[in-house]
This record gives C-alpha cells, structure tokens and sequence, in this order.
C-alpha cells in the first residue's frame, strides 16, 4: 500500500504497532510471551473471573501452540524491510532505526546510513554514500503526532515540501551529506474518538510513538482510584536497571481515598494528592506481577458556574457550566443537593442522546463548552428528552 500510494498514515500504523502491540508481548529479556495484550490487567480478576481467564497477569515462558514467539522472531528480522522504499525518482524513508542500508537507485548502488535513539530522543542522523552527484527527491516521514519538527542538510536549515505525511527534500546529492531531523517529543494526553463511548473521560500518556501505562510496582494497588488533575506539568527520568533505563513519566495527581463497605453512597468523595509514574506500556510486567492500566480519568481545570436557578413551580435546579473539556462523568461534582433523585444532562442546542459526542466536537472546533444540567426533586415530574 505505502509503495502504490505513498503516506505517511500508512508508517504511523506500523510504528504504534512495533513499538506498543508487538513488543508488549514479549518480556524485556526476551524469554516470556504473553498471547493477549490486554489494555489493563487486575490480577485477581485473571483467576476470578471465568470470562477474563485467557488474559494471564505475567508473561509466559512457552505455549503449548507457539505461534507467537516465532512470530515475532520472524517480524523482527524482516524490519529492515520496512525502512526504506523506492517510488519513481523518490527514495523514502519510512521507519527510524539505527542501521546501514545498501540497495540500487537509478541504477547505482547507495548506502543510507541512520544513527539514533529513537524512539525516544528526538534526532535521527542520516548519511548517504553515493558514487557520484545524484539528482532526486529524498523523503522522509513526519510522524502525525509531531507537531514540530526541523531538518538540517550539512548543518543548514532545510524546509522541505510536506505532503501526505512524508517532508519531500529535491536537491543534487552528493556523497557524505548528511541529515538531521528533529521531531519534537513533548507528553502528549491523548484521548479516543468520542464515539467510543466507553472511553469518555478517558486518556492515554504517550510521548513520540510510545504509549505509556500505570503499574501497580510504582503506584500502588487499585490504580482505578487514581486521576490526573487540570493540565499536569510532566517531568521525564530513566527507569531504573530492570526496565532497561527506559524513560518513564511523572505527573502530579490524585488519589480517591476508600468509602468504606456500603456498596452506595451519599458522603462526599474525598481525594488526597499523590505523584503518578508511567512506564512505556511494553515494558509493564517486567519488574512483579500486578496491576497496570492503559487509561485515566482526567479531571479539567477549567469548570465555573455560569448561572444557577430555582424553579419554584416545577420544583428543578439548572446549572450550566462553562469550559468542560472531558467525560460528562464528572459532573456529579455538583450534585450535591439532598433531594436530587433524577438527573438528565443535555448539550447546548443539542439533544441528549449526542451529548458525550457534542462535547467532544466542540472542544475539537474551539467553541466556549456550555453544559446544562437539570434535576428534578421528588415532587416534580420527569420528563423524557
């Protein structure tokens, strides 16, 4: 596909897949497998639950039908298959990897030559031997979720033609040039379509292709209490020896203390501030068996009161609130009124069964968030939107 129509789309796939899917399913040191990558794993619930007894807590040393682990012998031994491709009077290259490539190109053989550590530093080194002077197109792909992104040709700025994914640079080659490209790797929060209607209020942790998880080894257990808060400031370090030194990410966050052994209840929730760490998701399950989960609950920093009102004759609350940036979930923050029995949650100008998706779409569009709640006490009669 990407040699009949080159895109870059088509390398962002394959990069998230390497990097997260396939090398989550093997161990660190390469000699467990897990057959399910699961996007969160609580132990208990892997013995306990029948329908969750596929999904094993920790990799497994062997299968009695070992497809996997030859599989994945076998992807990564054809990687160098992936990196580069040649389209007409264009040389791409599609994945970053530290390597020496030689092949034929209008009919003379080159050699292309990358030094990096990516994924996770932000420069990739390019050289090129050529027999002689060479005239033609050079691209290289801008990964969709770099945002920011420079190039260097022997040390001077090159802008480059962007399309379709891939930075397009036509000059007369020479042997020796060198590239340097700089794709900016900041912590990114990022969140599902908002049609999956199961990950509203959620996010994912990722920084260049790699996606980043909670693990129960540096967060304690029962990592569905723990939320991040506004817009968190992150801070990157090394893991330590048994995670391969692999950057891991901290943020500030919150932690929702235990209710008690009443199934429901009225108390007010009560959080206490706590530091959160990501590890890259492949290498959970590396260090002790436990917990870990893919996604989070942010909490926005960003809601006001615009307006309350009470409707004496039909008994209803109103409050619309302004700057609410994710899940509808998060407003039972102000329902705190002792007669509240119903609840109904509506976007502005629009109807109830879009409202999780509405939500979503403004905020994508830039438009001010108004959300309107209305609920009734017991004396009014409910209605049906």
């Amino acid at each position: 596909m990407m040699k009949i129509s080159p895109s870059g789309a088509y390398g962002d796939v394959l990069e998230q897949a390497l990097y997260n899917g396939v090398l989550s399913g093997m161990a660190l040191d390469g000699k467990s497998f897990f057959y399910v990558n699961p996007l969160e794993v609580v132990s208990e619930a892997c013995q306990k639950d029948q329908r969750k007894k596929h999904v094993k807590p920790i990799r497994q040393k062997w299968f009695a039908c070992a497809c996997c682990p030859p599989n994945l012998a076998r992807l990564f031994a054809s990687i160098g298959g992936y990196l580069h491709f040649i389209r007409a009077e264009t040389l791409y290259t599609n994945l970053y990897v530290t390597s020496t490539s030689e092949f034929t190109f209008q009919g003379l053989p080159i050699k292309l030559h990358m030094d990096s550590a990516y994924p996770f530093d932000e420069k990739i080194h390019i050289s090129l031997s050529l027999p002689r002077p060479m005239e033609f197109s050079y691209a290289v792909r801008i990964p969709a979720w770099c945002a920011d992104y420079h190039v260097l040709i022997n040390g001077k700025i090159c802008a480059g033609t962007l399309k379709d994914g891939f930075l397009y640079l036509h000059r007369c080659w020479r042997d020796g040039d060198e590239v340097e490209l700089t794709l900016s790797m900041p912590v990114r929060v990022v969140r599902a379509n908002s049609l999956v209607g199961e990950n509203i209020g959620k996010s994912a942790i990722c920084r260049g292709p790699i996606v980043y998880c909670m693990e129960q080894t540096d967060n304690g257990p029962q990592l569905h209490r723990n939320r991040i808060c506004g817009k968190p400031s992150f801070t990157i370090s090394s893991g330590e020896e048994n995670l391969k030194g692999l950057p891991c990410i901290s943020c500030s966050g919150e932690y929702l203390l235990p209710d008690g052994t009443q199934l429901y209840t009225s108390a007010k929730e009560s959080f206490q501030p706590k530091t959160l760490r990501f590890i890259p998701y492949f290498a959970w399950c590396n260090r002790s068996p436990g917990e870990w989960q893919f996604g989070y609950a942010m909490i926005p920093s960003n809601i006001k009161i615009e307006k309350e009102s009470f409707n004496m004759e039909q008994n209803q609350i109103s409050v619309a609130l302004v700057g609410l940036s994710f899940g509808l979930e998060f407003l039972p923050i102000y329902l705190e009124h002792p007669d509240v029995k119903e609840v109904w949650i509506v976007e502005k100008n629009e109807s109830c069964s879009n409202s999780h998706r509405n939500a979503m779409e403004s905020q994508q569009k830039g438009a001010p968030r108004h959300t309107r709640l209305f609920w009734k006490t017991p004396k009014s009669t409910p209605f049906i939107l």
